[in-house]
């Protein structure tokens, strides 16, 4: 009997609304509904930052906040699991669109995306989404006003009634939870950007702790990518042969860049905070283990360096590393 092939990404923004609406009865959450959902997450707690991030990956994984060690101490970290990785991280998750109307400039993610369809990488793997609504994620601090919303909808081509926006600033709780929670997402981009196929990859799970929230937006960009390519750890399962993972996870880990050591923050100032003028490959985590499907062998890459986050986040140092 044939397999049957379905879309997984079917319902991805059915999925998203739902973890929008649970978001949405959060405390200190403003919400302003009609005609378009927005939801400004800027007071949120680590919980409602749990829940964006799900939203964001078209609620296709399984987040969890808990702690990691640093040496005798503990810090605050989340866990990411999926089945769906390709689905969940780089056809919902990734914020691969730039959001620009008048003044107004967000890089968008979530599973709205999949209905916008302006990316390669969605292309390249067929990956949309059937079903009605669109719901994204903006990392911005900037007003959702009638404009944005109008040019989400005509983009994504839903009424505006079926659209759902949360806005997160990076330089809040919400914000630091969310972008830790891409610790997967990083390592399955840089995969791709190395000619990995992002089908092979099974399953993944991912831990990265979240950083302190910053005093500026700025700061924050550089705090929350620290954590990941110093702290952030991936396992991938990948039905691949032994030589391709190999060399795959030699050079998808942050310490893979020459700019690794250096806090990304300095790199974002030095690039006067254009993100195009810093090594791609520096986006990633600092610790992929990758385990083959057909041999069973494990490949390991990437080091962390909790001292490096220690003194740019001024904590007591916990650890040797």
């Amino acid at each position: 009997m044939p397999v049957r092939h379905s879309n997984l990404l079917a319902g991805a923004s059915l999925r998203a609304r739902e973890a929008v609406v649970r978001v949405a009865n959060q405390p200190l959450v403003q919400v302003r509904d009609g005609p378009g959902l927005v939801v400004d997450v800027t007071q949120g707690s680590l919980e409602v930052g749990r829940l964006i991030a799900l939203a964001a990956m078209g609620g296709l994984a399984r987040l969890s906040l808990g702690f990691e060690d640093w040496g005798p101490h503990a810090v605050p970290a989340i866990t990411v699991e999926t089945g769906t990785p390709l689905e969940a991280c780089l056809g919902c998750q990734y914020a691969g669109w730039h959001v620009k109307v008048n003044k107004f400039s967000a890089m968008g993610s979530g599973p709205g995306r999949l209905k916008v369809a302006k990316e390669e990488v969605l292309a390249r793997y067929r990956l949309s989404d059937p079903e009605r609504g669109a719901v994204f994620l903006l990392e911005t601090r900037d007003p959702v006003d009638a404009p944005v919303l109008e040019y989400l909808a005509a983009q994504a081509r839903v009424p505006l009634s079926d659209l759902a926006v949360i806005q997160a600033p990076t330089a809040s709780l919400v914000g630091s939870v969310q972008v830790a929670a891409r610790v997967v997402e990083t390592a399955l981009h840089q995969w791709e950007l190395r000619g990995g196929d992002l089908r092979a990859i099974r399953a993944a799970m991912g831990r990265c702790p979240i950083a302190p929230v910053a005093p500026d937006d700025s700061t924050a960009i550089g705090w929350t990518n620290d954590a990941m390519l110093y702290a952030g750890r991936v396992w991938l399962w990948v039905d691949e042969d032994d030589a391709v993972i190999e060399r795959l996870v030699k050079d998808t880990v942050a310490q893979a860049s020459p700019a690794w050591g250096t806090p990304f923050t300095t790199l974002f100032q030095e690039a006067h905070g254009n993100f195009y003028e810093i090594d791609p490959g520096l986006f990633a985590p600092a610790v992929i283990q990758a385990v083959s499907l057909k041999s069973g062998r494990a490949f390991r890459a990437g080091v962390v360096h909790h001292r490096l986050l220690e003194e740019l986040w001024q904590w007591p140092s916990a650890s040797p590393s």
